[in-house]
């Protein structure tokens, strides 16, 4: 699967403060954190539309904060976190799943 941004393994202290993510390949997500090893992601103040997939997926980390985005008409789920510990999903505007 695609993603406008994709994180791999071992990210820690990364910020996403306010970028706009629309219309990405298809398959794709907006923001996709993936693999073992990311902690203390932040993604916040972003707006994440028209994406194919979800919004944000979050998978296999731990420590994630996710707050006051605006994620509408993404393919399949706003956020989707996945085997993922310790994360916080606060303040969102999550609306119309496209799919």
């Amino acid at each position: 699967m695609r993603a406008a941004i994709k994180m791999i393994a071992n990210a820690h202290n990364i910020l996403f403060l306010g970028p706009a993510l629309r219309r990405t390949h298809t398959p794709a997500t907006g923001i996709w954190c993936r693999q073992r090893g990311n902690s203390e992601i932040t993604i916040e103040n972003c707006v994440l539309h028209n994406n194919t997939a979800s919004g944000v997926f979050y998978e296999i980390g731990e420590r994630a904060t996710i707050r006051n985005n605006v994620i509408y008409e993404n393919g399949s789920r706003g956020v989707y976190l996945s085997n993922s510990g310790d994360c916080q999903v606060l303040g969102n505007l999550v609306s119309t799943i496209t799919a």
